[in-house]
């Protein structure tokens, strides 16, 4: 708007042309509108990104502590000294956070 008002200044004009300042404010708005809507969607996308990474992370406790309950013999240790079945496996998940 301001480039337009000092062209239309420079040609010796007194103000500028009332359509075609409509029109760079329209497009203005739009360009601003598309901005918003871009934003948000960037937003949204980092909020998955991050959900993403969270479950990535259970997910490799979860490996971690089945590698581990077959390595060890959690199922094996738990029949012997008499505990609920996965009690191992749970005490690991909860140390493993």
């Amino acid at each position: 708007l301001l480039k337009l008002y000092k062209d239309s200044l420079a040609k010796g004009l007194k103000a500028a042309d009332r359509e075609a300042m409509k029109a760079l404010t329209d497009t203005w708005k739009a360009e601003e509108s598309i901005k918003a809507i871009t934003d948000a969607r960037t937003d949204s996308i980092r909020e998955q990104n991050k959900e993403l990474k969270n479950q990535q992370k259970v997910l490799n406790v979860n490996a971690k502590v089945l590698a581990n309950a077959s390595k060890f013999g959690f199922a094996d240790l738990e029949s012997k000294y008499k505990l609920p079945s996965g009690t191992l496996s749970a005490i690991h998940m909860i140390e493993s956070r």
